[in-house]
């Protein structure tokens, strides 16, 4: 099962925990429901209401979903075994709250560049249980509704939430799905076809994802 990651650009705050106000608390939606997302030009996606649910109550303990900057295992910010991670499913979507470290430059960094607005985005890692998927018989416009996430694997603060990446996700998704991607006489299709090294990059990705995901479990 693939590890895919979704970034929003927008929602990452900082504020003074209640019970101590010298600990910064990081929060902010790291997805939200219903909002229509293009992925890599490729397809748009949607994650549902409830799509949550069952990562929140057997897949964060069970894989202690981590709080990163920028989907860095060496960049970590709380866990939720730890307690210093809190995740909830709200009625706008995924929601997180991480307790800044002040004592760790990477706490102070990250408090510093939420304050300035230097550090917008947020993003998360996860896996997909149950999925839909439609094509419109008029346009061809591939779209993906997220029933299920199945487990989550870290959520936190990124640079910039749109990745280069994402083409080359928006590919494999597609084929793992076993939609007809081009077709050698169709030029339109050609800008989306990837080059003979897409296989190679692609793991490549999914080695460097399963090398933070060991790293996190203590492998």
């Amino acid at each position: 099962m693939s590890i895919v990651r979704r970034d929003i650009v927008h929602g990452v705050q900082v504020r003074a925990k209640t019970d101590d106000a010298a600990a910064p608390v990081l929060s902010g939606h790291t997805a939200v429901f219903n909002s229509w997302t293009d992925i890599g030009g490729m397809f748009r996606e949607r994650i549902a209401p409830g799509a949550f649910d069952r990562a929140l109550k057997e897949s964060a303990s069970k894989v202690d979903t981590a709080a990163l900057f920028n989907h860095d295992s060496d960049n970590l910010l709380g866990r939720y075994n730890a307690g210093t991670l809190r995740l909830e499913e709200t009625d706008d979507g995924l929601y997180y709250e991480v307790d800044l470290d002040m004592d760790s430059e990477l706490g102070r960094q990250i408090a510093r560049y939420v304050e300035r607005g230097e550090l917008t985005g947020n993003s998360f890692a996860f896996t997909i249980n149950k999925q839909s998927w439609d094509e419109d018989e008029e346009t061809g416009e591939i779209s993906r509704t997220i029933t299920e996430v199945g487990e989550l694997y870290d959520v936190g603060p990124v640079t910039f939430p749109a990745y280069p990446d994402a083409k080359i996700d928006a590919v494999r998704e597609l084929r793992e799905a076993g939609f007809e991607l081009a077709d050698d006489d169709d030029d339109d299709w050609m800008e989306f076809v990837p080059d003979p090294d897409l296989e190679e990059l692609v793991n490549e990705k999914d080695d460097r994802l399963q090398e933070m995901l060991d790293k996190l479990k203590g492998e």
